[in-house]
């Protein structure tokens, strides 16, 4: 593997490292998915985003956000990664999280301020009702693609193996 491939490795890690410490694992109550049947693997496709190494690594992750008030579902937001090909590595724009904020507000006398140009995947949640069940989760969708690379590597050792014996 080239040191710029390399590079690029090491930045996908990171930002899944990033993505992935995201995440609250006092939300992690699925009790209510049970029931809940996973999406085919096409359909995942067209709904997710990644990114794409020079030499076939794939990542691919979705993040979406869900509000529960009283076990009934307020607001959701998601975000895709696009898939990025080749081996140019591309910043995300800056407008990729752009109208991302989510607010909810439940009962009277709520109000926020948005002057402050908030932009990010934040939710703000207000509440003046009493004994309101608030949940707000977040799921992350990742897979990571190795295959290619695998059958590269060994590829390579095998290689490598047969040019050390060959000059013994």
């Amino acid at each position: 593997m080239t040191p710029k491939g390399k590079d690029h490795m090491w930045k996908i890690a990171l930002l899944l490292a990033i993505v992935m410490s995201a995440t609250s694992t006092a939300y992690g109550d699925w009790a209510e998915c049970r029931d809940c049947s996973s999406l085919a693997a096409q359909d995942l496709e067209l709904i997710r985003g990644g990114y794409q190494t020079g030499d076939g690594l794939e990542v691919s992750f979705g993040i979406e956000k869900a509000v529960f008030i009283n076990g009934i579902l307020q607001a959701t937001s998601t975000l895709n990664v696009p898939l990025l090909g080749g081996e140019s590595s591309q910043a995300l724009s800056g407008n990729v999280l752009a109208d991302r904020a989510m607010t909810i507000q439940k009962g009277a006398g709520n109000s926020i301020d948005m002057a402050g140009g908030r932009e990010g995947l934040f939710t703000f949640i207000q509440n003046s009702l009493d004994f309101a069940a608030i949940k707000n989760v977040t799921r992350i969708d990742a897979t990571v693609n190795v295959l290619n690379t695998y059958r590269n590597m060994n590829l390579r050792s095998l290689i490598n193996e047969q040019l050390i014996n060959a000059m013994k």
